[in-house]
């Protein structure tokens, strides 16, 4: 490949420790050049892209698409290509009849394909044996061939367990011949069956009006769709399994990670058909005189199918997504942005680091890792922050830039400032937290580095980095970065070497796309619609009416978020007008004195003893008129970092002043405000190391919902909790109250989800991504 022209930048003034707040950069830093040959497809990785400043951005040269972009952009619930003439859309136990969720948020990423072999295929199994011992020797049939049936019926069996037991230990190739010996199996017992029966017993089999031997058929019909779908699905995965998942490129003369990937929709398409056929058929299976088991397996198997219709449809729904992403199409440059979510941003956490990174068909190329604090030293404009970072920083700065909510908005600022500081604009921008990079060594296990005198481990990982890359670097090298340059390449073979391995690294990069640890944003505009189908782009909701959301920033507040618990109590209590009454509580907790104590950091910069300050933007339902609130802390008590400068020459930001022009100060310094087409009441909470605090909101929601009555006997209400990026430690409770006259027929979600009463609905749990909490009501 050509050399790529370089801009070389001025070296930056130095940062006082004051405007650095302390901050040390992300434990994020990595160190990689991709050098590629297309013949070999061999990769190395190098330290010297990780360098202090002077720094140079690699300039780009214009990339020439070779094909066009793939037609498949409809998601596939709407291409009948992968569809079963009349499908219904997927009712699951998250998403009943009635209750709409968000695009891209009712499945997200869920990749998990291989989870469906856990149990379906053995079930099946299990129904195929019932049904062949099971009362058809009843009917007058040649039992010579009835016994080879049952035989045949077991032998499938088998192979389907011997299948799963392949697929799980990513034997692929195995898996795929085991599933086609059962599909053969399955389909020979089908037409000895046939040659069984007389004509006279054929008339009978048709006039079975209990529906016990067309059942019986059905079971083996299933059994053969299921094997068959296990077959190409196996295909499929091994097609996956043979490329790169991280770096690109697969063994020398093998296809490139985006012709892999790109190549699997097609077993993948026919899996999830055969998977969807074999659903319908399950359940179609009901008749009154076979054993109970064997129905109740029949519905259990049809339940198991689906998660694999479901599964599969994700990844049909995301795979153009994913290729445009790895630059299937044409080469891609991004800005990579290391989020520190031990300290809260509205996107994920405070920007410590921040790389640039070019992606050709899956291979990455130059990637270059950088402290912020670099390019933030040679921004020339002194451009006004928003108001609430004015207690840490006179200037905004990139470090600052992801303010906003919505990552699409805070992105197109993060690509703003990173021009503003001499780089090149990039395709798109790519946002990580550390939670990312922990997962990845967990799948890659202990990391031995002697030349450093430790072992990393996804437990030790956060400590043991944020002291290497802090306090522990070699101070005549000055290169702080340099350990996790060395750990980098180490945990990038352990995760491209083995299948199995590879096929759990596409599983949690996905899955953390989901969690929100892992946002993405193009600038094209087409391609930027392809991340939001696919739940990727972390758009904020804020057209969902009843929308239940609490985002923070640590401004002032260290790295103390990595202490803090979180709880939100939602209390929404219906009333016979049909109005609302919602109570918010936010409860912070701060566990630094119990759980930071061994933490190796000097004393002074400990900060489990350190205040964690935070400035929160409560978004309620849309509508809601605030009654009161307690508990937040008083702007002037909040603690400021930095003194203002008078006189200094700032240049407002039209997006700040938009954003601030729709905000009024109410009583008590909370704020009222407009932002990502949702209205939200803003404020302060400081808590002390060992302490909680807790603030809570009173609203007033008029005309929430209509109630059910005796022309419109059914109505829905439902809520939108929303998760916010980076963040790990908040749980959260949603109590639906209504009140006589109506019941609750049906409530989501089933886990965590508990009926109180025939009024009442709780759900409990963990916030790890958005949780869609409702209930179907219908008249007494």
């Amino acid at each position: 490949m050509a050399a790529r022209p370089k801009a070389v930048l001025a070296a930056p003034p130095v940062v006082n420790d004051t405007e650095r707040r302390t901050r040390s950069d992300s434990a994020f830093l990595i160190a990689a050049r991709r050098v590629s040959d297309r013949r070999q497809r061999q990769f190395f990785f190098s330290t010297d892209t990780v360098r202090d400043v002077p720094y140079v951005f690699p300039g780009r040269q214009t990339g020439t698409s070779r094909a066009a972009d793939s037609a498949e952009t409809a998601l596939i619930n709407r291409d009948p290509a992968v569809m079963c003439p009349g499908e219904a859309p997927i009712i699951s136990d998250s998403s009943p009849a009635g209750i709409v969720l968000p695009p891209g948020r009712i499945f997200g990423s869920r990749l998990g394909v291989l989870g469906w072999f856990n149990g379906s295929l053995l079930a099946i199994g299990c129904l195929l044996l019932a049904f062949a011992v099971h009362d058809l020797q009843a009917w007058p049939v040649g039992f010579q061939r009835l016994a080879l049936v049952r035989q045949q019926a077991q032998a499938a069996l088998q192979r389907l367990a011997a299948a799963q037991s392949a697929v799980a230990a990513a034997d692929l190739p195995a898996g795929k011949a085991a599933f086609t010996d059962a599909s053969i199996q399955l389909a020979q017992a089908q037409a000895d069956l046939q040659i069984a029966l007389t004509s006279t017993q054929r008339l009978a089999a048709a006039a079975d009006v209990t529906g016990t031997f067309r059942d019986g058929e059905t079971l083996l019909s299933a059994g053969e769709l299921l094997a068959s779908a296990g077959q190409q699905l196996a295909a499929g995965l091994s097609l996956l399994a043979d490329s790169s998942v991280i770096a690109g490129g697969g063994a020398a003369g093998g296809q490139t990670l985006t012709e892999s990937l790109a190549a699997a929709k097609d077993p993948f398409k026919a899996a999830f058909n055969g998977l969807r056929q074999a659903q319908v058929l399950l359940r179609s299976v009901r008749s009154p005189l076979l054993p109970a088991a064997v129905r109740d397996q029949a519905q259990l198997a049809a339940a198991q199918a689906e998660r694999g219709v479901v599964g599969l449809r994700a990844y049909l729904t995301q795979s153009d997504a994913l290729l445009t992403l790895l630059g299937a199409d044409r080469q891609r440059q991004y800005l990579l942005v290391f989020q520190n979510s031990h300290e809260l941003r509205p996107t994920g956490g405070f920007i410590g680091s921040i790389g640039l990174v070019d992606i050709d068909r899956g291979v990455m190329e130059n990637v270059d890792v950088l402290s912020v604090y670099d390019p933030d030293g040679q921004l020339k404009e002194f451009i006004a922050p928003p108001h609430p970072l004015s207690a840490v920083t006179n200037r905004w700065f990139l470090r600052d830039a992801n303010w906003f909510v919505d990552f699409p908005t805070s992105a197109r600022k993060l690509i703003s400032f990173f021009e503003k500081e001499g780089g090149p604009t990039p395709d798109g921008v790519i946002a990580v937290t550390p939670y990312v990079v922990r997962d990845l060594v967990a799948l890659a296990g202990p990391i031995t580095m002697p030349q450093y005198g430790v072992t990393v481990t996804a437990e030790n990982f956060w400590e043991l980095t944020q002291d290497q890359v802090t306090y522990s670097y070699d101070r005549e090298m000055n290169r702080p970065k340099q350990f996790m340059a060395d750990l980098t390449p180490v945990l990038m073979n352990r995760l491209l070497q083995d299948p199995a391995v590879r096929m759990r690294t596409m599983a949690t990069i996905l899955s953390a796309a989901s969690e929100k640890q892992l946002l993405l944003y193009f600038r094209d505009e087409a391609v930027q619609q392809k991340m939001v189908q696919a739940g990727w782009a972390g758009v904020f909701p804020g057209s969902i009416h009843t929308l239940l959301a609490v985002n923070t920033a640590n401004i002032a507040g260290h790295k103390s978020d990595q202490f803090v618990d979180q709880q939100l109590d939602w209390d929404i209590r219906v009333q016979p007008d049909e109005s609302a009454e919602v109570q918010l509580t936010i409860t912070r907790t701060h566990r630094g004195p119990e759980e930071g104590v061994a933490l190796k950091v000097p004393a002074a910069e400990n900060p489990a003893y350190k205040d964690n300050v935070v400035y929160q933007r409560v978004f309620p339902p849309s509508g809601a008129e605030l009654l009161a609130v307690e508990g937040v802390t008083a702007p002037g008590e909040v603690p400021r970092l930095v003194t203002p400068v008078p006189d200094l020459p700032l240049v407002p930001d039209a997006d700040v002043v938009e954003w601030q022009r729709r905000q009024r100060v109410l009583s008590g310094g909370t704020v009222a405000g407009h932002e990502a087409g949702a209205a939200f009441f803003a404020h302060w909470m400081v808590t002390s190391p060992g302490e909680s605090r807790t603030v809570v909101y009173r609203f007033r929601v008029p005309a929430a919902l209509d109630l059910p009555s005796l022309f419109d006997p059914a109505s829905r209400v439902e809520a939108l909790l929303v998760k916010q990026p980076g963040d790990e430690r908040t749980f959260a409770r949603v109590s639906l109250h209504f009140p006589p006259g109506v019941r609750v027929a049906h409530a989501v979600p089933a886990a965590g989800g508990t009926a109180v009463s025939d009024r009442e609905f709780t759900y409990r749990g963990e916030l790890k991504r958005d949780t869609a909490v409702g209930a179907v009501l219908e008249k007494q």
